[in-house]
Formats: C-alpha cells, structure tokens, sequence
C-alpha cells in the first residue's frame, strides 16, 4: 500500500460550496495542513477536537455559515497557530457537538 499523498497537503480551501456535513475521517491524516477554509457554507455544528492531529493549522476560517454559528469564544476566524490551538483546546475539548460526524 503507497502513501497517501494528501498528507503533503498544506492549503485546504472549500469556501462558497454547499457543505453541510462531513464524516468523522474527513481530516485524517493531514497532519501538514496550515490553512483550512471552509467559510460560507451550510455547517451547523463543528468538531474543534479533530483538528487536534493537525499541529501545523496557523489559519481556520469558519464564519458566515448558513446552518448556524460555528465560533468559539466569539470567533470563528483564527490567523495563527496559537489561535487555532487556542481553539481545539477550548472548544475541542469537550469533544463532537455532533454524534458520529467530525464536522456536521
């Protein structure tokens, strides 16, 4: 079996798409990712605790959401790492809002 190539991904951008749910598994292995975009969309709940393997993420844009709010601690734009860790740790800690799904 190779190696995954999407583990060298370092930019995720899925802005203005119609997202409404994505599965557990959905970020699993992207240890490299720094940026993930994934403003303007349909998510009603997100899972802070599953980017907790991405150490790398300086950037993470989740505003303007047409399922709901996704901040925490009133933002819901971080542009660097320590927010982004700020984050998963505040709000991943108490683990998914959602059962069964990583972001939904």
């Amino acid at each position: 079996m190779g190696v995954n190539p999407l583990v060298w991904l370092e930019n995720l951008w899925l802005q203005f798409n119609a997202i409404t749910w994505m599965a557990p598994e959905a970020f699993m292995g992207l240890t490299r990712l720094e940026e993930l975009h994934l403003y303007t969309n349909r998510l009603g709940a997100f899972d802070y605790g599953a980017l907790a393997p991405m150490t790398a993420l300086r950037d993470l844009t989740l505003r303007n959401q047409a399922g709901g709010d996704l901040g925490c601690g009133g933002k819901d734009s971080w542009l660097n790492a320590a927010g982004v860790a700020a984050a998963v740790a505040s709000c991943g800690a108490a683990g998914s809002p959602c059962a069964g799904c990583a972001v939904g």
